[in-house]
């Protein structure tokens, strides 16, 4: 069985890269005032940010390795990206003058409001985290009026996301082109000069090879969808794809990027995979949140071509303590169904708690607690929210003969439960290496 390491190096090249950027900017620094200097040395790490967005955005295999899986790397993009367009914004207030303007200034200008407007785009599913406590109740409003749950189901569309979110590369070029017709931006220097558009150069040569080369090296299989059944009293279907050649190896608790000719033409999503890693068929769970998983079962029928590209992911139970707990809640339980239905005989840990929580009782309630009577060390928990309230950490603790010290924790479900979970488990002593969650709703 293939298994993966789950520390990552990324966040600290990352790190490594601005700061040592930042430091070059410093040394060349010419005697005198710093002046309009330092908004274009700001200028010039924002370049550099956009182009590790897009290397990020290239998912290339050793990207997935140094951040360990796509969904942290994606993570990692979209905070280049937008604290790129902090400093963007910083160096467009600190260099603005009533002098002659650069040759490039038209380009910078069509650069600034195209990555300013993609950006915001990629803010809006998490609105409520970012507007203010006494403007969210107005917000929701407009939110919930007819033309905001339009607007809702149009721009939270995967698909069109995805498809606009491809020109961010173009719009950085214009950036940088901007930024090199600029003769201030370097005083004079070579160093600098160069040393921008090296990095500009490496941002946009990766853009090039995901847009125009990219397919040709990846690696997919070929399935066709064989079933969609709705899970009862869900807003969900369960997917069965049967493979049409050599199927996928993956590892249980990844997930792939699934395409499937619909109705509507072909349409492309992440999905965590809900099969065991030893079945044929592959199987993934889709929640009614976007515009193709809202529409799965007017969309999707049995025998359209669907290609998976993958694996994808390091959520990886191996990498746990001998006492383990896992937190599934809503469609999160996904990957934790993947896990249980690739159970060997023996549970390869001394304790497992699993808690699955949902409103209502669990449509998986009655498969799990088969498997978990199959194996005397996996503890299954139903938790109806309705009639049990929302799970916490202080009841899973209380439930649990382990100290924290000794728990690896994995979680799986909606941002906020996450967040807080994870927040209590730390505050009790679980070590921050050992909680580990699953990044569903990276986008």
């Amino acid at each position: 069985m293939i298994r993966y390491r789950t520390r990552a190096a990324g966040p600290f090249v990352l790190g490594a890269l601005v700061v040592g950027y930042a430091a070059l900017w410093g040394v060349r620094h010419p005697a005198g005032p710093w002046g309009t200097y330092l908004g274009q040395a700001i200028g010039s790490e924002a370049v550099l940010l956009f182009t590790l967005a897009l290397v990020l955005m290239s998912s290339t295999s050793w990207v997935e390795s140094l951040f360990a899986g796509l969904d942290r790397a994606a993570i990692w993009h979209r905070t280049c990206a937008i604290a790129g367009t902090v400093l963007m914004l910083v160096h467009t207030a600190t260099t603005s003058t009533g002098q002659e303007a650069p040759k490039g200034k038209s380009l910078g200008v069509v650069g600034a409001v195209g990555i300013v407007g993609l950006v915001l785009w990629a803010m809006l599913p998490r609105w409520r985290q970012l507007v203010p406590p006494f403007l969210r109740a107005p917000v929701e409003r407009v939110a919930q009026s007819p033309g905001g749950r339009w607007a809702h189901r149009f721009l939270n569309g995967y698909d069109l996301w995805r498809n606009v979110h491809r020109v961010l590369g173009l719009f950085v070029a214009a950036g940088i082109v901007h930024a090199v017709l600029d003769a201030t931006v370097f005083g004079g220097d070579p160093v600098l000069r160069w040393s921008l558009i090296v990095v500009g150069a490496t941002g946009l040569a990766f853009y090039v090879y995901r847009e125009l080369f990219a397919r040709f090296f990846v690696r997919v299989h070929r399935y066709k969808v064989k079933a969609v059944e709705p899970i009862p009293g869900r807003d969900a279907q369960v997917i069965t794809l049967a493979p049409q050649a050599k199927p996928l190896r993956f590892v249980a608790g990844q997930w792939a990027i699934v395409s499937i000719e619909t109705k509507q033409g072909w349409s492309r999503n992440p999905f965590s995979i809900s099969s065991s890693d030893r079945a044929g068929d592959l199987s993934i769970t889709v929640k009614g949140l976007g515009d193709f998983s809202s529409s799965v079962d007017d969309l999707v029928r049995p025998g359209m071509p669907a290609v998976v590209d993958g694996p994808h992911g390091r959520f990886d139970r191996a990498h746990g303590t001998a006492e383990q707990v896992w937190i599934g809640a809503g469609v999160g339980i996904t990957p934790f169904l993947s896990w249980a239905r690739s159970l060997d005989e023996q549970l390869d840990a001394d304790r497992v708690d699993f808690y699955v929580s949902s409103r209502g009782r669990s449509p998986f309630a009655d498969e799990l607690h088969g498997i978990a009577d199959a194996h005397p060390n996996l503890h299954l928990h139903v938790v109806d929210t309705a009639v049990d309230g929302h799970l916490t950490a202080e009841r899973v603790l209380a439930e649990l003969p382990v100290p924290p010290q000794r728990l690896s924790v994995f979680l799986c479900g909606p941002q906020r439960m996450v967040k807080q979970l994870t927040r209590a488990f730390r505050r009790a002593g679980v070590a921050k290496v050992n909680i580990h969650q699953e990044y569903f709703s990276w986008r």
